[in-house]
């Protein structure tokens, strides 16, 4: 679903991945975490704009599958889960993602319900990577070293 695909970073998905470019993606992300939410970036969007995406698409699956019994599995990308989660679980500090890593096949179990029209959330489980094995049990952090927090 569009609703989750990763955080539209605009101009800076066609350039080189660099200290310039990962400096810059995390000054935004940052100025999220200020409570700067229009900060948007080039040709991309803004933290109000990710996060209606996401609530749209959240309570778009709560509907449809509000008379199943059976677990919903959305897999995407961290960024756009990290920034939007945050907002809609209950049980964890707001900065609870900030601080901790989002492993790449990380598994996170959250139940996410509709009250009115306001998603709410509780945090489950956190991050499980303990059915990898192999290679694929060899952690590898997804941002580089110079990540500016």
């Amino acid at each position: 679903m569009e609703a989750f695909r990763e955080i539209n970073v605009g101009e800076l998905e066609s350039k080189s991945p660099s200290e310039e470019t990962w400096n810059y993606y995390f000054s935004v992300l940052n100025s999220w975490r200020s409570g700067d939410t229009e900060r948007r970036f080039p040709q991309g969007e803004n933290k109000d704009e990710l996060l209606k995406r996401f609530k749209d698409g959240m309570k778009l699956i709560l509907i449809e599958n509000q008379n199943s019994k059976e677990p919903v599995v959305i897999v995407g990308h961290g960024g756009i889960f990290i920034i939007s989660l945050a907002e809609i679980l209950e049980n964890i500090d707001h900065n609870f993602f900030s601080i901790k890593h989002w492993e790449n096949c990380g598994i996170t179990t959250c139940e996410v319900n509709m009250v009115g029209e306001r998603l709410t959330g509780t945090l489950i489980d956190y991050g499980d990577t303990s059915f990898l094995t192999g290679n694929a049990a060899k952690l590898v952090h997804g941002t580089p070293k110079f990540e500016k927090e």
